[in-house]
């Protein structure tokens, strides 16, 4: 894959924070939804407990890390990290696709375009490569390469194949480099 790659099996067990302070919102797409991702605040010893599994080299490009429930998203590049390495603790099943072609921004798919992220116009790219992520598996993804979130198999279109179905939401904890994708990927190798 050029970009996602799954890495190594690291020790670290989940936070227990699901009602803890959320630090912020992303993907408003529908008003009084819950967004695509919700990121909450983690413990400070549990933080430095991630940062102490990587690599010293990742270490010096952390930005922040933070628990994350993430539901489905539409294809979006982010606009501040490179690259994020994503710790799964509970998935759904749900696929990450990556996209190639012109990025268009599309700011009329959601109500927070700007805000982290920009939504990018899935009818102006092609699906290049998907995985799967399974509980406890580390992935580390290109987050300036469009992408998306969305169960496999789904027929709903537009807008609607990237809207939840119930309350299924993965949740990790992701750590947010400034660094780029390839060089963090080969850092890990």
């Amino acid at each position: 894959m050029r970009y996602a790659k799954q890495l190594f099996s690291l020790d670290v067990a989940p936070p227990e924070v699901r009602k803890t302070k959320v630090l912020g919102e992303y993907g408003v797409v529908w008003p009084g939804v819950q967004a695509a991702v919700v990121r909450k605040y983690a413990p400070k010893a549990y933080i430095a407990q991630v940062r102490d599994a990587l690599p010293k080299e990742i270490q010096d490009g952390v930005r922040f890390i933070n628990y994350a429930e993430i539901g489905l998203s539409g294809p979006h590049i982010h606009l501040t990290e490179q690259s994020v390495i994503n710790f799964y603790f509970y998935v759904n099943g749900e696929v990450t696709a990556f996209y190639e072609g012109e990025a268009r921004v599309a700011n009329e798919l959601v109500l927070d375009s700007g805000n982290d992220y920009y939504p990018i116009d899935e009818n102006t790219i092609s699906e290049v490569e998907r995985f799967v992520a399974k509980d406890g598996d580390v992935w580390i993804i290109s987050t300036r390469q469009p992408h998306a979130v969305f169960y496999d198999g789904d027929t709903r279109e537009g807008v609607e194949r990237y809207r939840n179905i119930g309350d299924k939401r993965r949740v990790a904890v992701q750590v947010y480099l400034d660094m780029p994708y390839e060089q963090a990927a080969s850092i890990l190798s």
